[in-house]
């Protein structure tokens, strides 16, 4: 099986049997973004080089058992409205184009805790205002299977990332981390053509 059909679960399974090293699960989702970033425009900003050392780290962490959860060493997406100490979060405006924040949202505690691994952040409607990203102070997002449609739906770009980038998974805001919001993954599922479990 090919690294980028495969679930987040699946990716993670195949490391902790040490099928796959959790760099190159990293290094195939870099890969992808470097050959369609350019015509669907899904990412703010990208830490390929703090994605790859992190990758090292949560390799030997896994072998140490140290992270020993379902979705260790996989790489995640992050929507530019979820602070990441000493990342830019803009909420894709001008008016936070230079705010770095000094503390982690209590998300990005946890999903490091569980060992996964941020590959950088992703467009969205200025200050999430929108479905489409075309309030986006950076760009507008293009759907991955027609370039001259938008994606749609609240996590529009997070959908875009799992159909196109092999990210297995992507956090699109709080309320959506409690209580998935079923019209906005219609949307976008509609637009996509993505399937949600």
């Amino acid at each position: 099986m090919e690294l980028q059909t495969m679930t987040a679960l699946e990716l993670s399974k195949k490391i902790r049997q040490r099928q796959v090293k959790v760099a190159d699960g990293v290094k195939e989702v870099f890969d992808q973004i470097e050959k369609k970033e350019g015509k669907v425009h899904a990412y703010l900003d990208l830490y390929k080089k703090d994605a790859l050392a992190r990758a090292k780290e949560v390799e030997k962490g896994i072998m140490d058992g140290i992270y020993t959860g379902p979705l260790a060493g996989v790489p995640i997406a992050v929507k530019d409205n979820i602070c990441i100490k000493g990342k830019k979060t803009t909420c894709a405006s001008k008016i936070l184009e230079n705010f770095v924040p000094q503390y982690n949202a209590e998300v990005i505690d946890r999903l490091e805790k569980a060992g996964m691994i941020v590959i950088g952040k992703t467009n969205m409607d200025e200050f999430a205002m929108g479905s489409t990203t075309e309030t986006s102070a950076y760009g507008v997002t293009r759907n991955p299977w027609d370039l001259e449609h938008v994606p749609g739906g609240q996590c529009t770009v997070q959908d875009v990332c799992l159909v196109v980038y092999t990210v297995t998974v992507c956090v699109c805001c709080a309320v959506q981390l409690r209580d998935l919001a079923r019209k906005s993954i219609l949307r976008s599922d509609s637009r996509s053509v993505l399937i949600t479990a």
